[in-house]
């Protein structure tokens, strides 16, 4: 790779001359790889690069990806520990977690773009998308209801 690199800087970018747009800048490698590089003995290989590439190309399985697949591969990935509520903390937003992971260490990851979109993975399989906190529905969902009794545990007495 880096011979390839010494080849560019020796034979295009020397003959190069200023002011060239991004534009036409690409344009011009493209049409220097198609006509120059790739049909100039190659002494590593000791043959062309077209060459090389025409005698592989049926040898070699080459599968492209789709958009899900590269989106997939992208994702950014963070480690968090579940709180005893099943909620972690994520760029200063609670997020909930399913309760069987709590207080364990867990891997999500999000898009580069979005990192709301956050996914739970569990020994490398998606999970499930977790959402953001909801406190008013949080608060609403669990209220133990009070219960009589004698007992006062903040006093550490019985009651009348």
């Amino acid at each position: 790779m880096e011979r390839f690199f010494r080849t560019v800087r020796e034979r295009f970018l020397s003959a190069l001359r200023e002011g060239f747009t991004l534009e036409e800048l690409n344009e011009a490698f493209s049409l220097w790889l198609q006509e120059d590089y790739h049909h100039k003995l190659h002494t590593g290989i000791e043959e062309r690069p077209i060459d090389r590439y025409n005698a592989s190309v049926g040898r070699v399985l080459i599968r492209r990806l789709s958009r899900e697949e590269l989106d997939e591969i992208f994702l950014i990935r963070h480690e968090r520990v579940v709180n005893h509520d099943a909620t972690i903390s994520f760029k200063g937003s609670l997020y909930e977690v399913p309760a069987a992971y709590i207080r364990q260490r867990i891997e999500i990851r999000h898009p580069v773009d979005d990192p709301e979109e956050i996914y739970l993975y569990d020994n490398g399989l998606r999970v499930g998308r977790i959402k953001l906190l909801d406190k008013q529905e949080n608060a609403r969902t669990f209220r133990p209801q009070p219960v009589s009794t004698h007992l006062s545990f903040h006093k550490g007495e019985n009651l009348p």
